[in-house]
C-alpha cells in the first residue's frame, strides 16, 4: 500500500470516528472572517478572529432540530424531527432526553434559572413547563377569554421563561403580540406588540382613499417576531422575521426600551437571539451571520458564514438555534447538518470582554490597561476608543476624550466632550479676550479720529465712487439693498438698470460655495468628510434646480402674459438668495463652536434665511411679470410641475440608454465569444 493509499485509509477512518462520536474538535484557525464596525461608520472592517471553532457534536441522532437554549455548561435543544427535546452536557458529550410519547412537534425550547424546562410544540398546539428532573408541571393551552379572541388559532412556536415561571409565546397568526402567561398557565394577556411599519405612499393614500378602498391596500397586521428570550433581569428581547429585521429590547410593563437596535450589519432573517449575565446581546440569521454587541446595541463583531459547496467548521447549512454558555463559548444548531458548532472567545475578545465588564464595573484603571492593550493589537477598533473616550471623560482628560471619539466618529459623545473643553476654555480666556475686544476698539477709534483729521473731504468718497465705478461690483454691491427691497430691486432689473447675467450667475456660484464650506467646515459635529462629500451630486442637482425653475418659469409665463424676460429671471433669481448668502457663513462659524445643545441656532437662522429667501423670490417674480396674487401661485405651481416632469422624462432617458447600451455590449461580446 502506497503513502497516498494510507493517507486516505487515516482520513477515512479519522471521519469515521468523528461521526459515531461527538467529542471536542479542536480548530487552529478559523474558516471565515471577523468583521467589526469601523471606526469612520460606515461600514465593517475584518478584524482579528474573535472566536475560534472549538466542537462539534453530531451523535445524537438529532432530525430538523428547530431550537436550543444553553444553561451553565448543558445545552437544549429541540428535536423537532424525533419529537423530543435533547439535554447534551456540554463537557462530556453525555445526553438525556425527555417529553417522549407527550412532544408532537417540538420548535421551541428554553430553560430558567431553576433549570425548569419550556417547550413550545406547534403540533398538539399547547406549551410545556418540565421540571430540571423532565417531569411535566404546567400545560399551557389555547386561552377560552375573549381577550385573546375566541376565534384565534392557540400555535405556539417559540417560548421563553418568565422571572415567576410563566412563560412568553410567539404564537403563529397571533396579531395583538407577544403571548404572556402565568405559571398556572393562565393567560395575562398581550405583551410588547409589533410596530405596524406604515410607509409614505400608505399615508397620502389614506387621505384620498376611502376607508373601504383602504383594506385592499393598507397592511393592518405587524410583522412577526422570528425569536425571543429574556435576561437575568426579566427584560425580553425579540427579533423580527422578514426584511426590516430589528432586534427589541422591551421593559417589564412590555414597552420598548432604547428604541430599536438597528442592523449595521446586513441581518437576513434572525432565527434565534441570546442574552448572557454580561448583558451581550448574541443572535444568528439564516445566513449563519452570528453577532455580537453591547446592551446598549454597540456591535463588536460579527463571524460565520453560509456553507456552500463543502461541509466546514465554523460555517453552516441551516441555522436554527443558539446559546452562550457560562465559558462564553458560542453554540451554534444547524438543523440540516444535525450538529452543534461551538465557538470559544480568542484572548483579544476575552480582553475586550474583561475591559467591558470591568467599566461597567467601575474598575476604571483595570478598564483603561485592558482597552489600551486592545487598541496596541487593533488601533481601528471602534468600541475600544469610544470606551477609552468614555473613561477620559470620567477622568476629567476632555481634549483626551474628544481625540478618542472623533477616531471613533462618535459625534454625539464628542459633543458632550467638546462642551466640557469649551466651558474650560470660556471660564479661562473669556476675561482676557473681553479685555482685548475693548481694547481693539479704543485703538480703532483713536486711529480713525486721527486719519479723519489728516485725509481731505471728499477723498472717501472719491475712493468709493472708483470702486463702485465698475460695472460688476457695482450690481454685486446691490445685495444689501436686494436684503430689504426685494420688489423695487426687481422693477430696477426688469428694466434694464441694474444686473447682469455674469454677476448674477457669480452670486449662484457664491452660493453654492458657501453651502459646499459650511458642509465641509462646520467642525467636527456637523460636517461631513471631504471623501464622503459627492461634490459632483450636489453640483448637478444645485446646477439643475437653479436651470430647470429659471426655464420653467419663462416658458410657462411666456404663455401666460408674463412681462419677466429669461435675463431678468435668472438675474432676479440670484439676487433673491441674498439671505441665505448671508447666513451661510454665520451658520458655519456658529457649527465650529456649538454642540449639539446649540445646533438649534444655526437650524433656525437656515429655515429663516431660507424662508426669506423664496419669499424674495415670490415678490420678485410677482413684479416682474407683473402678476397678482392667485395668479403668480398657478404659475408657480405650473413651474414645480414642469421641473418633476423633466426630471421624470430624464430618468427614463437614462434608463432606457442604460438598457441599450447594456444591450449592445452584450451583443458585441457574444459576437466577440462565438467568434
Amino acid at each position: 500500500m502506497n503513502m497516498r493509499k494510507k493517507a486516505v485509509v487515516v482520513i477515512t477512518v479519522i471521519l469515521l470516528f468523528n461521526t459515531l462520536f461527538s467529542l471536542p474538535v479542536n480548530a487552529e484557525e478559523s474558516t471565515s472572517y471577523t468583521m467589526s464596525p469601523t471606526i469612520n461608520g460606515v461600514g465593517f472592517q475584518v478584524m482579528q478572529d474573535a472566536y475560534l471553532p472549538t466542537a462539534v457534536f453530531q451523535d445524537m441522532g438529532l432530525q430538523a432540530a428547530e431550537d436550543m437554549d444553553v444553561r451553565g455548561h448543558t445545552a437544549y435543544i429541540a428535536d423537532t424531527g424525533n419529537k423530543r427535546v435533547v439535554i447534551l452536557d456540554l463537557h462530556t458529550g453525555a445526553y438525556r432526553i425527555i417529553g417522549e410519547g407527550l412532544l408532537n412537534k417540538p420548535t421551541g425550547v428554553a430553560v430558567d434559572r431553576q433549570g425548569r424546562i419550556y417547550v413550545a410544540d406547534y403540533n398538539n398546539r399547547e406549551a410545556y413547563r418540565f421540571s430540571a428532573s423532565g417531569e411535566l408541571e404546567i400545560t399551557f393551552t389555547k386561552p377560552d377569554t375573549p381577550k385573546f379572541g375566541l376565534n384565534s388559532k392557540f400555535i405556539p412556536r417559540k417560548i421563553t421563561p418568565t422571572i415567576s415561571g410563566g412563560a412568553y409565546l410567539i404564537v403563529e397568526g397571533a396579531a395583538g403580540g407577544i403571548v404572556r402567561m402565568n405559571d398556572q398557565g393562565e393567560f395575562m394577556g398581550y405583551y410588547a406588540s409589533n410596530i405596524v411599519q406604515v410607509s409614505t405612499f400608505e399615508l397620502f393614500l389614506e387621505k384620498i382613499l376611502t376607508e373601504e378602498q383602504m383594506r385592499f391596500f393598507k397592511k393592518k397586521t405587524p410583522e412577526s417576531y422570528g425569536n425571543l428570550t429574556t435576561d437575568k433581569d426579566g427584560l425580553l428581547y425579540t427579533v423580527n422575521l422578514g426584511k426590516q429585521n430589528r432586534i427589541l429590547k422591551h421593559s417589564l410593563n412590555g414597552v420598548g426600551m432604547q428604541g430599536m437596535i438597528r442592523a449595521q450589519y446586513p441581518i437576513s432573517d434572525a432565527v434565534d437571539i441570546v442574552v448572557n449575565d454580561d448583558g451581550n446581546i448574541f443572535a444568528v440569521d439564516t445566513l449563519g451571520h452570528v453577532i455580537e454587541m453591547s446592551n446598549m446595541g454597540i456591535w463588536y463583531c460579527v463571524f460565520g458564514g453560509k456553507s456552500t459547496e463543502f461541509e466546514r467548521l465554523g460555517l453552516f447549512d441551516s441555522p436554527s438555534g443558539l446559546g452562550v454558555d457560562d465559558d462564553g463559548v458560542i453554540y451554534v444548531l444547524d438543523k440540516e447538518r444535525n450538529t452543534i458548532q461551538g465557538f470559544a472567545p480568542t484572548a483579544s475578545q476575552t480582553r475586550i470582554h474583561n475591559a467591558i465588564n470591568a467599566y461597567n464595573s467601575g474598575n476604571y484603571i483595570l478598564a483603561r490597561q485592558l482597552f489600551s492593550e486592545a487598541l496596541i493589537g487593533n488601533d481601528a477598533s471602534y468600541y475600544a476608543h469610544v470606551y477609552m473616550g468614555r473613561i477620559e471623560m470620567h477622568d476629567g482628560n476632555y481634549e483626551e476624550a474628544a481625540a478618542h471619539f472623533r477616531t471613533a466618529n462618535n459625534r454625539e459623545e464628542y459633543s458632550q466632550a467638546f462642551w466640557k473643553i469649551r466651558n474650560q476654555w470660556i471660564q479661562a480666556y473669556v476675561p482676557i479676550a473681553a479685555l482685548a475686544l475693548v481694547l481693539f476698539f479704543l485703538i480703532v477709534r483713536v486711529i480713525r479720529f486721527f486719519l479723519h483729521k489728516k485725509v481731505r473731504p471728499g477723498y472717501k468718497n472719491a475712493a468709493f465712487r472708483t470702486l463702485s465705478s465698475n460695472r460688476y461690483i457695482n450690481d454685486f454691491m446691490y445685495l444689501k439693498y436686494e436684503f430689504l427691497h426685494p420688489i423695487d430691486n426687481a422693477y430696477e432689473v426688469s428694466v434694464g438698470h441694474r444686473g447682469n447675467v455674469i454677476t448674477a450667475s457669480f452670486i449662484f456660484i457664491l452660493l453654492f460655495m458657501l453651502f459646499v464650506v459650511s458642509r465641509l467646515c462646520s467642525g467636527f459635529i456637523f460636517s461631513i468628510p471631504a471623501n464622503e462629500f459627492p461634490l459632483w451630486l450636489y453640483t448637478g442637482g444645485y446646477t439643475g434646480i437653479i436651470l430647470l425653475f429659471v426655464i420653467g418659469n419663462h416658458l410657462i409665463t411666456s404663455i401666460q402674459d408674463g412681462k419677466g424676460t429669461l435675463r431678468s429671471i435668472y438675474i432676479t433669481v440670484a439676487y433673491s438668495l441674498t439671505p441665505l448668502i448671508i447666513a451661510l457663513p454665520i451658520i458655519t462659524m456658529l457649527n465650529n463652536v456649538s454642540t449639539y445643545n446649540e445646533y438649534f441656532i444655526s437650524q433656525t437662522i437656515l429655515t429663516i434665511s431660507t424662508a426669506w429667501s423664496v419669499l424674495n423670490i415670490c415678490l420678485s417674480l410677482a413684479q416682474i411679470h407683473d402678476y397678482r396674487f392667485w395668479k403668480f401661485i398657478k404659475t408657480t405651481l405650473l413651474t414645480i410641475g414642469f421641473m418633476a416632469v423633466a426630471v421624470l422624462l430624464a430618468s427614463l432617458f437614462y434608463l432606457l440608454a442604460k438598457q441599450f447600451i447594456d444591450f449592445v455590449l452584450q451583443v458585441y461580446t457574444e459576437v466577440i465569444v462565438r467568434d
